[in-house]
């Protein structure tokens, strides 16, 4: 296990314990890191997953990747170029019932887009994120036995469920230039689960 899995694995065991919200300031005072080293361990919590074994911890990992997105559009900014495209969720939109704190993130995604798009557009920076609806990957489909999947996937008004390479060509719209004057927007890549 490298550094800063362990790293990330003893601030999760930290932050069990903490029964109330913390600020950043808090937590890296609490794991004597500075922020920087916080936003990164939090950044790497969410990358393995881990960040939703802790209930507040999944809104400070959202949070550190934001910030780090937004630290990635100076050199954008500087080029008068780029494209950003997030990912958020069918959830992010029509919340979820025992998936409040991954729905209220998808949320946040959304609303960070937005706000990202307008700072961004007098610099010729792109922002839009996409949002995938049921999506036939390994770990979704591991979540049902069969029947439950077919019964889902034909709940969806075009009768199946997304392709990971549906999400994949949405995504190459997005960033090609045949969406050159598209900023802000969420794309909705679900078959019809929602219409917004």
């Amino acid at each position: 296990m490298n550094n800063s899995v362990t790293k990330a694995i003893q601030l999760l065991e930290e932050l069990s314990r903490v029964k109330q919200p913390l600020t950043l300031g808090d937590l890296a005072r609490r794991t004597h890191l500075n922020k920087a080293t916080a936003y990164r361990l939090l950044n790497a919590l969410c990358q393995k997953g881990l960040a939703q074994k802790v209930g507040q911890l999944g809104v400070y990992a959202l949070g550190a990747k934001l910030l780090a997105l937004a630290e990635e559009c100076k050199p954008m900014r500087e080029r008068k170029a780029g494209v950003i495209i997030n990912t958020s969720s069918n959830f992010g939109i029509t919340g979820g019932a025992g998936r409040t704190a991954y729905a209220a993130s998808k949320a946040a995604v959304i609303a960070f887009t937005k706000s990202l798009a307008l700072e961004m557009a007098p610099h010729g920076v792109r922002v839009n994120t996409i949002a995938p609806g049921l999506t036939a990957t390994a770990r979704v489909m591991g979540r049902y036995d069969e029947a439950e999947w077919q019964r889902r996937a034909g709940q969806i008004p075009m009768g199946r469920a997304a392709h990971p390479s549906d999400i994949a060509e949405g995504v190459a719209f997005l960033a090609s230039d045949d969406a050159g004057y598209i900023t802000g927007q969420t794309l909705h890549v679900n078959g019809g689960m929602i219409l917004n």
